[in-house]
């Protein structure tokens, strides 16, 4: 199930990788760096996602720029609830 139009395509999809991580590998790095749709997932994560591994930004990376931009934080997900 896509997040976004052209989730699938992305890097970190075929790679097997688990990005729903908050310590991210060197790999993970370069996936993200080289991805086709990392702007697509950028921007997605930072309105959507509190935590992983997105688009080559940690989840405080992406907090960190929500508060500069001005952006609220995402609501939590039932899941992340549990």
């Amino acid at each position: 199930l896509e997040m976004f139009p052209g989730e699938s395509s992305g890097a970190c999809w075929k790679s097997g990788i688990d990005f729903h991580v908050n310590t991210p590998t060197q790999q993970m790095y370069r996936l993200c760096r080289e991805c086709p749709v990392r702007a697509a997932c950028d921007e997605f994560s930072i309105r959507n996602e509190r935590f992983g591994f997105r688009a080559g930004r940690k989840a405080k990376e992406r907090t960190a720029l929500r508060k500069e931009l001005g952006i609220p934080e995402p609501p939590m997900k039932e899941v992340e609830l549990v």
